[in-house]
């Protein structure tokens, strides 16, 4: 197997990054350059700036329909920092279920976590974002963003 990336190689860049929900880890993949669209890091937390959060709605519809899964949610954005261990304290967190309670309920969008974990908000970009777990036995990932200003942005839908 071809080796990854190492993590400092990173910086600067604009990649795409998906939870692996085998290995526990962030994934990152290259949007350009000789290893265009292949993972080339794996990663324990991921700090990126101009993040687009995309879910495939088609990905999402394939996924319901045969409930198995695939990478269909994903985060686009400029690495910041890796595998830093940032303090999530005081920040908003965000992420994607593609298995709403109600199974015909069509949802392909990130969303604020409200309270008990039910869907808040959408969030489609978003200035600053770190993408970990919350704890180091956590087997999920999720994004964290700084709480909204009382007036949002543009591109922010909530």
């Amino acid at each position: 197997m071809e080796e990854l990336m190492h993590p400092p190689g990173l910086l600067g860049g604009y990649f795409q990054i998906h939870f692996n929900l085998r290995t526990h880890l962030w994934s990152v993949t290259a949007l350009a350059g000789p290893h265009k669209g292949h993972v080339i890091a794996h990663l324990d937390d991921v700090t990126v700036t101009r993040a687009k959060l995309i879910v495939s709605e088609a990905g999402h519809r394939r996924v319901k329909r045969i409930g198995q899964r695939t990478v269909h949610a994903w985060v686009r954005g400029h690495v910041q920092a890796v595998n830093s261990s940032p303090s999530l304290r005081g920040l908003t967190c965000i992420s994607y279920n593609p298995h709403p309670k109600e199974p015909d309920v069509l949802d392909p969008y990130f969303r604020v976590r409200g309270p008990g974990g039910q869907p808040g908000q959408v969030v489609t970009t978003c200035d600053w974002l770190v993408l970990a777990k919350p704890s180091a036995e956590a087997r999920k990932g999720y994004g964290w963003m700084r709480p909204p200003n009382p007036e949002p942005s543009h591109g922010v839908i909530w």
